[in-house]
């Protein structure tokens, strides 16, 4: 178990948070490999640019988004992490959505840099 890639890969995934919830571009774009997937049963893959894109177009503004039951797990060059990941956004009526689901995310490492190759997300109900 190599703990450094561990917080390596935990930082990743907060830093992934961050930039969805500033909706910073740059970041996404640092954070996710050119051969980024989507995954969402029942929605159609989306490729890193649509993802960044959806993420920018998201209607309203983002209050939070972040995980829990976070879990690590290194396979030499291979990250996985699997969690609950939640979010709420405020519409521009003022309607406030929770958005929740368990993730599975996928990261390699090349040249001492993880980026994220895929996501997987599965919505769950969302607690009241």
């Amino acid at each position: 178990m190599n703990t450094a890639d561990e917080a390596q890969l935990s930082q990743l995934e907060q830093d992934m948070f961050s930039a969805i919830r500033t909706r910073d571009r740059q970041m996404l774009e640092s954070i996710l490999d050119e051969r980024f997937e989507l995954r969402i049963p029942g929605s159609p893959m989306a490729d890193r640019a649509g993802f960044i894109e959806a993420i920018l177009a998201i209607p309203g503004t983002i209050l939070s988004v972040g995980s829990d039951d976070l879990r690590v797990h290194v396979y030499g060059d291979v990250g996985v992490l699997t969690g609950r990941q939640y979010a709420r956004v405020r519409l521009e009526d003022g309607t406030t959505v929770d958005d929740v689901g368990a993730f599975t995310d996928i990261a390699l490492k090349r040249g001492g840099r993880w980026r994220m190759v895929l996501a997987h997300s599965v919505p769950l109900p969302a607690t009241p």
